[in-house]
């Protein structure tokens, strides 16, 4: 896990951090909204290159959320979310799996060695890559994973060449869903199974709120993701891919109401919660700023952490009034 003064140095160079994440800034600023196509893509792989120290000091390893019920530590619930999709969709040992947009490959390792299944990698960010990378052959499965640097809605394998496509709370980054799905469509082989959890609007969202869109628009900007989908379009996308949809489900609403989502940027005890938590996050900026203004860190971080802080806002903000979930689960099948 790096240290804060690792995670306020980022994975830029020193000097490319203050102009990184103004572009970042500037790009949703100039359109007044998120932006698309090429532009949204080249964000992304900015972004993480800012953010993945920071999100490795405050998450660890798995950069998602989890349905949490009482007695549950994020930790567990974390185990459970992912072992869900190993479970559904049959992974186990001479298994061919995709995790599309892996990060630094938390989950990727928690299912290869639960599942015995060989995974894939996809990712575009190279800093992520090679920590994903490394850390697979640490843990002893360098034969059972790989990471390849792609964009998922342009994938580099044959036609139905594998067994099963699953992404975490990462296809929300993608311009387009649905090219993403059809080219898991096309590499799956037939019977093939596709499942995910996907970042989306509710059906309480109202475009005719400006509370609701300013807190959507807040979890954009911070999380550099292009304009958020609605539940129901995620499910039409994966049908006009092809698939059969088996589920399609908000599991957010399964979190024990004393235990929601978005607990876990308000600090849910232990001191490895606190970095996410509100007060955490607060002290963590002062910290930031210090460490900027004694030229530690380099100029920009603290805009990087205010960033991060200002999406976990919108975060609570959506889970609070029940505009954005993310954890809708889908799950799908190529017909076969």
């Amino acid at each position: 896990m790096p240290s804060l003064i690792d995670a306020a140095r980022t994975a830029r160079p020193p000097e490319d951090v203050d102009r990184a994440v103004g572009d970042v800034r500037a790009s949703y600023v100039a359109e007044g909204r998120a932006p698309e196509g090429a532009g949204q893509v080249a964000n992304v792989v900015t972004y993480y290159d800012l953010v993945t120290d920071f999100y490795e000091w405050g998450w660890g390893q798995s950069f998602h959320f989890a349905v949490r019920r009482p007695g549950d530590t994020l930790a567990s619930a974390i185990d459970a979310h992912e072992a869900w999709l190993g479970h559904e969709a049959g992974m186990r040992d001479g298994v061919r799996a995709l995790d599309l947009g892996c990060g630094v490959g938390g989950p990727m390792r928690f299912l290869a060695r639960t599942t015995g299944a060989h995974i894939t990698g996809v990712n575009l960010n190279e800093t992520q890559i090679a920590r994903a990378r490394a850390r697979a052959a640490a843990e002893g499965l360098a034969d059972r994973i790989e990471v390849v640097k792609a964009d998922f809605a342009a994938l580099p394998f044959p036609d139905a060449s594998v067994d099963v496509v699953y992404a975490i709370e990462a296809t929300c980054h993608a311009p387009d869903r649905g090219a993403v799905f059809r080219e898991a469509f096309r590499v799956l082989r037939p019977g093939g199974r596709l499942v995910g959890y996907e970042w989306c609007t509710t059906p309480a969202y109202d475009a005719g709120n400006a509370e609701h869109v300013r807190v959507v628009k807040e979890i954009e900007e911070g999380n550099a993701l292009p304009p958020s989908i609605p539940t129901g379009a995620v499910d039409a996308a994966i049908v006009a891919a092809g698939f059969t949809l088996m589920e399609g489900r908000d599991v957010a609403a399964e979190c024990h109401p004393d235990t929601p989502w978005y607990m876990a940027l308000e600090g849910d005890g232990g001191w490895r919660a606190w970095p996410r938590g509100r007060v955490g996050r607060s002290v963590t900026g002062v910290a930031v700023k210090v460490m900027e203004t004694m030229r530690i860190a380099p100029r920009g971080s603290t805009e990087v952490s205010a960033l991060l802080n200002r999406a976990a806002d919108g975060l609570v903000a959506g889970g609070r009034l029940g505009v954005f979930t993310p954890m809708y689960r889908f799950s799908a099948v190529k017909p076969a």
